[in-house]
């Protein structure tokens, strides 16, 4: 379970395993035609505290 929450983290940032019993990590997403794209898709630049304060 652990390691499926990890593959989650993983495939936000752009990265992916073969399978959840494989350690080996792949970049998954090329960044270089939109880098902000997913960035303000997902949110990431913002913390828990500006999210809250914006609430």
């Amino acid at each position: 379970m652990e390691r499926a929450f990890n593959n989650q983290v993983l495939k936000l940032y752009g990265f992916g395993q073969r399978g959840l019993l494989s350690p080996k990590i792949k970049r998954t997403r090329n960044e270089t035609v939109t880098p902000l794209e997913f960035v303000d898709k997902f949110d990431i630049r913002r913390t828990q505290v500006e999210t809250k304060l914006q609430n």
